[in-house]
């Protein structure tokens, strides 16, 4: 008898523990998920300590914007231009003249760790190689935007830079496509979902379905629990609106975000002119360094983006819907135009033209970019089951190539890069540390001089 005693109270004491466990559970995911979904502090400096696209060699203006609530969001806007011969002599570029009305402008959305000068490397090929204009957005709690991430803020934050966009002399008039990876990817579907956006295209990388459909896989002992998610992200219910072309880019040894999120995001998504392209040994961190990665979203832009007609300057585009007051959201976009108009008139400093290492080794060879494009190559066939009932949505392999190694982070610089000053060039261990490692000056140089080759016509296959 005094044995069913004891295995009566060893059982009451593992309920218990069970109990208080469970409870602890979903306490953490109901208190943290905040930290959890935007560890907005990691890796360690970037709320302080933000590179800039001057680093690598991008003529820049760095735009701060006023959000409907108060907060104020940075951006780094990054204009094509074409130098006069004096400037190209001297290395110099500019900002800001006609070639970029005539460039797409890709938007940039980053993940969700770390800042957006973790994220230029990226942002280099769309300049240098696409020839595209290119606007980064630094959200909320970010970097050196103020406030407190969220996903009724960071929505707050993409709409108010649309907003922007749509009221700049420049902008307004190219062909917009918004560009995503991770929790970025959630944002681009946002910004995508909403017609007065005028999204002509969608480019997503390693996206999740949803939040709560994210727990269990990130957080398992949570996943009893993800009615306590306040922050939701329902890109799996909004991907179901997108009309445009849309490209979906998946590592299919990612870690974080299960493989088969992108491949219901690609079966869910309307879209006639959708192309689904798998790397299968990308991570979650590295499928952006992976052979093939910028060639299928050139062949993706030459096919849907290059052909299409200019697009008419227009006046500023009525607001989307938001969470926020009407009436603040006009007046705070009203000040916004006016701080636009006022730098218009003035010499901007940090958008000041900027010397460029990189700038030199294309001087004497014509940029390749997307308007100047020949001819368009096939896109990538659609993707597993889809691709039967996909049609003719698209005709051909992409032509892979493994012209850059460079090496990007949705998450974490590796230790020995901590405390590196911004641009300073990594060792060989951070470059090729795939997860973690941030690519250095040296590396996008060495992109560069591939480029200018393919410029003067020595190598073939998927040249912009």
């Amino acid at each position: 008898m005094s044995m069913f005693r004891s295995l009566g109270a060893v059982a009451r004491i593992l309920s218990g523990v069970l109990v208080l466990g469970v409870a602890s559970t979903a306490c953490l995911l109901w208190r943290y998920q905040g930290l959890l979904v935007y560890p907005a502090s990691f890796p360690s400096g970037s709320r302080t300590v933000v590179d800039t696209p001057e680093s690598f060699g991008m003529p820049y203006e760095e735009v701060t914007l006023t959000t409907p609530d108060g907060e104020q969001v940075r951006c780094f806007v990054i204009l094509q231009r074409t130098p006069s011969d004096k400037e190209r002599a001297a290395g110099l570029s500019g900002v800001g003249d006609d070639t970029a009305r005539r460039r797409p402008t890709i938007v940039f959305f980053h993940a969700n760790a770390g800042n957006v000068g973790h994220r230029l490397p990226i942002a280099a090929v769309f300049y240098r190689r696409f020839g595209a204009n290119v606007v980064m957005l630094s959200y909320r709690g970010y970097g050196l935007s103020t406030g407190t991430p969220s996903e009724r803020g960071i929505r707050i934050d993409a709409q108010t830079l649309m907003d922007w966009i749509h009221g700049h002399p420049v902008l307004r008039s190219t062909h917009l496509v918004v560009y995503g990876q991770s929790l970025g990817g959630a944002v681009a579907v946002d910004i995508a979902s909403r017609p007065s956006n005028k999204i002509a295209a969608v480019v997503l990388e390693n996206t999740f379905l949803s939040i709560p459909e994210l727990i269990p896989h990130v957080l398992p002992p949570a996943r009893l629990f993800t009615f306590l998610c306040r922050e939701i992200w329902p890109t799996g219910a909004l991907i179901r609106t997108l009309r445009m072309p849309v490209l979906f880019l998946s590592g299919r040894q990612d870690q974080l975000v299960p493989p088969s999120h992108m491949d219901i995001l690609y079966e869910r998504c309307p879209s006639k002119n959708k192309v689904f392209k798998a790397f299968g040994d990308g991570s979650h961190n590295d499928t952006c360094v992976k052979p093939g990665y910028f060639e299928e979203i050139s062949n993706f832009l030459l096919r849907y983006i290059v052909p299409l007609p200019p697009r008419p300057s227009s006046p500023t585009l009525p607001l989307s819907p938001l969470d926020a007051p009407d009436s603040s959201h006009s007046e705070l976009r009203r000040r916004n135009q006016q701080q636009q108009q006022q730098r218009e008139r003035e010499p901007s400093s940090t958008g000041s033209v900027v010397a460029s290492s990189s700038a030199s080794i294309m001087s004497g060879a014509t940029s390749p970019s997307l308007i100047d494009a020949a001819e368009i190559s096939p896109a990538s066939p659609p993707h597993g089951a889809a691709a039967a009932a996909a049609g003719d949505e698209s005709d051909g392999e992409g032509t892979g190539s493994d012209w850059v190694e460079m090496s990007m982070t949705d998450a974490v610089p590796p230790e020995s890069a901590k405390g590196r000053e911004p641009g300073t060039a990594a060792s060989a261990g951070e470059v090729k540390a795939g997860a973690g490692g941030l690519a250095p000056k040296d590396t996008v140089k060495k992109m560069l001089e591939e480029e200018a080759e393919r410029a003067k016509g020595k190598t073939t296959g998927g040249k912009l």
